[in-house]
């Protein structure tokens, strides 16, 4: 069975994702229980949230480290120190 997704849907995700990203950038790190709580108040539920930070913390090119609870910014591969 084929998924599609709306331009609208695309849009809300990227979104979410990159609001995701850019509080754990402010913060430097925020503890992952912590933000999903907040996020919780407006619909997420923790298979989103679990996405979300999977996506950030993936693979060589992660912007984000996961250290047990906690979600570290690591940065942009090319972002200035």
């Amino acid at each position: 069975m084929e998924s599609t997704c709306t331009k609208a849907e695309v849009t809300a995700g990227l979104k979410a994702l990159m609001t995701v990203a850019d509080v754990i950038k402010e913060s430097g790190q925020i503890p992952a229980g912590r933000m999903y709580a907040a996020l919780m108040t407006h619909g997420c539920t923790l298979t989103t949230f679990e996405s979300l930070v999977g996506l950030l913390t993936r693979g060589e090119s992660a912007i984000v480290e996961r250290r047990g609870d906690l979600l570290i910014w690591k940065g942009w591969a090319n972002e200035p120190v």
